[in-house]
């Protein structure tokens, strides 16, 4: 299975504009982690081939539960119209999981459900098969 292909087939059935959002388990420099690897190359490459965003601001979103070492492992891209429409923070609580949470939220009007599909990747096409995903349960309020 290539995952480039995998990933590329998932946005060509998107309707634009589209905010993709996802733990890719991609590390790049570009979005705040201290390594790069291929994945990360690769989702950079598509992005820029795709004139795709991201929403971001360089902020860890896994800890890694063994070593406390973190890394900003989950993207949020979208469309370019979208960019400017949306910010972007990690929420400070765990919330009982190894990812913290990450909040979108605007102060204009979003486009219309109907107008526009907004697809959230609980486990992207690039995840491991040992990756493993805890339910946001235990958070508490946004200050």
């Amino acid at each position: 299975m290539d995952k480039k292909n995998d990933l590329e087939d998932l946005i060509n059935q998107l309707p634009p504009p589209i905010v993709l959002l996802g733990d890719f388990n991609a590390h790049s420099t570009e979005w705040g982690c201290s390594k790069n690897d291929s994945k990360g190359k690769m989702i950079s490459d598509i992005m820029l081939q795709r004139n795709l965003s991201l929403l971001k601001d360089g902020s860890a979103t896994y800890l890694h539960p063994g070593s406390g070492s973190q890394s900003a492992i989950d993207l949020s891209i979208c469309d370019p119209l979208l960019y400017l429409d949306f910010s972007w923070k990690v929420h400070d609580d765990l919330c009982g999981s190894d990812h913290f949470p990450i909040i979108i939220y605007s102060d204009r009007a979003v486009p219309s459900v109907t107008n526009s599909i907004f697809i959230a990747v609980r486990r992207s096409p690039l995840a491991t098969p040992a990756a493993t995903h805890t339910s946001f349960t235990q958070c508490q309020p946004l200050t």
